[in-house]
C-alpha cells in the first residue's frame, strides 16, 4: 500500500470520520451511525484457492481489509468496512464480492464451530448448513474509497461488468454493487460533519491552485485545522512542506494549523523554483549558443578542430572559475 493509501486509511481509522463518512454515503448525511457504538476489530479473512493436487493442502492466502468496524445499537450489530483505492480498478465489482463472501463466511464458520461443539441442530438441513433455520447474519456494509486523481473510468457495479446480451431486462433487474465513493467527482461535501469535509474539499481543489487558495483565504474553516487533517492533506495532495513545515503554520486563532498560510508558503516556494530552473536553463542555453558561434567563428578564420577544441575547453574552463581569470 503506497503513501497515500496509508494517510486516508490512518485518517479514516479515527471513528467520528468513520462514521461521518457512512452518514454521508448511506444516510445522505443524517447523523444514524453513533460513532461511540463503533469498535474496530480484525479485518483478517481467508480465502482457500483449490490447488487441484492430490495430497496437497489449499493455498490459503490473507485478504486484510483496511479498516474494519463492529457496530452495536442495543442487541443489533452491523459491519462497516472501508477500502482505500488509489488507482481505476477494471475488477473492483468483483474484489467487493470477494469481502463481502468472505466476511460472511467468516461469520459462518464461527457459527458453525458453536453448533457442532453444542451439538444442538435441528435435522439434516440445520446440520448441513452449519446454521439454524432462524439465524441471522450481521449485515456488512462496505464503502471503497477512490482518492486518486484520474477521473474514474472502471465500472461501479457487478452489472457493468456482465455481459447481458440482447436481454435488457435482466440487466435492469440484477443487483449486486458496491458502494464507491470517488472523492474526486464530490461538488458539495456539505454532508459530511467532521473534518473529513474540509479534507475533501482541499483534495478536489489539489490541481486548480488558484481555487485552492480562494477557498482557504475566504473559508475561516480552514484557519484551524487539527494536526491529523494536515497531515492527511500534505500526503494525498503530494506537498510534503505543508506537513513537513507545520510548525511555521500553526494558527493565530487556535491550537490548529492554518492551511492558507501552509498553502501561501507553498506558491512561493513553487514561484521560487520556477524562477531557479528558468535562470539554469536561460544560462545553458546562451553558453550552449556562445560556444557554437564561437567554435564557427573560429573555423571560418581557419583555425585547426585541435586548437579550437583547446580555446573552447579554456573557455569553459574561465565560465566555471571566474575568478582565476581576473
Amino acid at each position: 500500500m503506497g503513501d497515500a493509501n496509508n494517510a486516508i486509511v490512518n485518517y479514516l481509522t479515527d471513528k467520528r470520520r468513520f462514521a461521518d463518512l457512512f452518514n454521508a454515503v448511506l444516510y445522505g448525511g443524517r447523523q444514524v451511525l453513533d460513532p461511540e457504538k463503533l469498535t474496530e476489530i480484525s479485518g483478517a479473512t481467508y480465502e482457500d484457492i483449490d490447488r487441484h493436487e492430490d495430497n496437497k493442502r489449499p493455498v490459503r492466502r490473507e485478504r486484510r481489509n483496511d479498516i474494519t468496524m463492529r457496530y452495536k445499537d442495543s442487541d443489533i450489530y452491523r459491519i462497516f468496512i472501508g477500502e482505500a483505492q488509489n488507482n481505476v480498478s477494471y475488477i473492483l465489482p468483483v474484489r467487493n464480492i470477494g469481502y463481502l463472501a468472505a466476511g460472511y463466511r467468516r461469520q459462518l464458520t464461527a457459527i458453525k464451530r458453536e453448533h457442532d461443539r453444542n451439538r444442538d441442530y435441528s435435522g439434516f438441513a440445520e446440520k448441513s448448513s452449519g446454521l439454524k433455520k432462524d439465524e441471522k447474519l450481521i449485515p456488512i456494509h462496505i464503502i471503497w474509497v477512490y482518492h486518486g486523481e484520474e477521473p474514474w473510468d472502471g465500472p461501479r457495479s457487478l452489472k457493468d461488468l456482465l455481459d447481458f446480451g440482447d436481454d435488457p431486462e435482466a440487466a435492469e433487474n440484477y443487483s449486486m454493487e458496491p458502494t464507491l465513493l470517488c472523492l474526486n467527482e464530490l461538488t458539495d461535501a456539505s454532508c459530511f460533519h467532521t473534518e473529513l469535509r474540509e479534507l475533501i474539499e482541499l483534495l478536489n481543489r489539489r490541481n486548480d491552485k488558484k481555487g485552492l487558495l480562494n477557498l482557504v483565504e475566504e473559508d475561516s474553516r480552514f484557519d484551524n485545522l487539527d494536526e491529523e487533517t494536515l497531515e492527511a492533506a500534505s500526503v494525498l495532495m503530494n506537498v510534503p512542506s505543508i506537513w513537513n513545515n507545520r510548525k511555521k503554520h500553526k494558527s493565530e486563532t487556535g491550537e490548529g494549523y492554518s492551511m492558507c498560510t501552509a498553502l501561501k508558503e507553498w506558491r512561493d516556494e513553487i514561484v521560487e523554483e520556477t524562477t531557479e530552473r528558468v535562470e539554469r536553463e536561460t544560462t545553458v542555453r546562451v553558453e550552449r549558443e556562445t560556444t557554437e558561434r564561437v567554435e564557427h567563428a573560429l573555423q571560418a578564420i581557419g583555425i585547426s578542430a585541435e586548437d579550437r577544441e583547446q580555446i573552447l575547453e579554456m573557455m569553459k574552463k574561465e565560465r566555471a572559475n571566474p575568478q582565476v581569470s581576473s
